[in-house]
C-alpha cells in the first residue's frame, strides 16, 4: 500500500461487501503496546479489542512483539 493511492477492499463480512478507500496515512506500531498516541490520533482508540481478536486467529503471536501497520484511509 502507498499514501495516496486508491483500493478496493472486499469483506466479507460487511453488509456493502466491496469498497473503494483511499490511503491517507499508514504508520507501524509494535503489538505489545499497540494503542499509541499516532494511532489513537487516527481515530484507533481501542484497538485492543482488535489485538485480542488478532491472537484468536493467530495464537502463534502470543509472546512475540511483531509490527503492525495502521492504515488510515478514506472512503470512495
Amino acid at each position: 500500500m502507498k499514501v495516496g493511492e486508491t483500493y478496493t477492499v472486499q469483506e466479507n463480512r460487511s453488509k456493502v461487501g466491496m469498497f473503494r478507500i483511499k490511503i491517507k496515512r499508514i504508520i507501524q506500531v509494535p503489538f505489545s503496546s499497540i494503542n499509541t498516541p499516532d494511532a489513537q490520533a487516527m481515530g484507533y482508540h481501542n484497538l485492543d479489542h482488535w489485538q485480542a481478536r488478532w491472537l484468536q486467529y493467530y495464537p502463534e503471536l502470543q509472546g512475540l512483539n511483531p509490527e503492525l501497520f495502521v492504515v488510515d484511509f478514506d472512503l470512495e
